[in-house]
């Protein structure tokens, strides 16, 4: 059983993953008893004989960050992959000279196929995703954006938008092009922007606990949602036109039609929520710090 002091729920994935690369065997094992002394190593998984619900975690063990994907149909936990494993294969599919630890995951496709990780490192003055397929570990394409505050991809990992110091938005489209978007929200401080799941608009929230709607192809924003909802974050755009929300002020959370702007309740917690995306399970950490399963449509855990 793996032992960890904290867990977070990354709002990143929670779909069908299908066939992801597997450990390197006995030696790697030994390799990761001295580094994870803590953690008993992941199973090795065989090949998958059904689709698999993998949900991506972000752990500490001790001071030590891990990040993980675990089979959310397993109740015991025990179903999982250590994401080193994952950039450790890609990292050495590029037979690149540049250290493996300069890699961090951007992200993964909505399909589970593909994988975005970002390379930053102190000698470039610029971030370099690269998107690789997981079934053949082979690189697809990479391109470079500032290093600037945060750059968020698209579910296709084909766009991405990101912001400088001055909460000025930029687009890339696979990296072909960089189009300014202007300063949104007069400059101030936006929340991370979440991508519908077309790729061609995306959501955030603003000071005054608006949800804002930009249209990348029109390049402006075209639609404002009042809430008056304190602590509000966009944890994911779904597939029906609703955004999941969660308010960490009130310890709820929301589900908003962005078409009608009508939003319910959908449960009382709010640690790191999100919804498969066929919208018929909601997971979340609950108070006891245990991951729980929810029927959206029953109410049954």
């Amino acid at each position: 059983m793996m032992q960890i002091n904290k867990i977070a729920l990354l709002v990143l994935i929670f779909s069908i993953l299908g066939g992801c690369i597997q450990s390197n065997g006995d030696q790697k094992a030994r390799e990761q008893n001295e580094t994870h002394a803590a953690v008993s190593q992941p199973k090795k998984l065989p090949p998958a004989k059904r689709p698999i619900n993998w949900l991506l975690f972000e752990a500490e063990n001790g001071n030590m960050p891990m990040d993980f994907l675990a089979d959310m149909d397993d109740p015991t936990g025990n179903t999982y992959i250590d994401l080193d494993d994952i950039i450790g294969e890609l990292h050495a599919s590029e037979g690149k000279t540049y250290p493996e630890y300069e890699l961090y995951l951007a992200g993964f496709s909505d399909d589970g196929r593909r994988i975005a990780l970002c390379r930053e490192s102190t000698e470039l003055n610029y971030l370099v995703i690269k998107i690789f397929d997981l079934s053949t570990t082979k690189k697809l394409y990479e391109f470079k954006v500032p290093n600037r505050d945060y750059a968020v991809m698209s579910p296709d990992l084909r766009k991405c938008v990101y912001t400088d110091d001055d909460a000025g938005f930029y687009y890339m489209n696979r990296g072909q092009k960089t189009e300014a978007l202007g300063r949104l929200n007069d400059g101030h401080y936006l929340n991370l922007p979440v991508f519908s799941p077309d790729g061609n608009q995306f959501a955030l929230v603003d000071r005054k606990h608006n949800v804002l709607i930009y249209d990348l192809s029109k390049k402006k924003q075209i639609q404002q949602i009042k809430l008056g909802i304190e602590g509000i974050q966009i944890e994911q755009w779904l597939y029906n036109d609703n955004l999941l929300l969660s308010s960490y002020d009130l310890d709820k959370t929301y589900l908003l039609n962005i078409r009608t702007g009508e939003k319910r309740i959908l449960m009382k917690a709010t640690d790191s929520p999100v919804i498969t995306l066929d919208n018929q399970r909601v997971a979340y950490v609950n108070s006891k710090g245990e991951m729980q399963q929810q029927d959206i449509q029953t109410g049954l855990f």
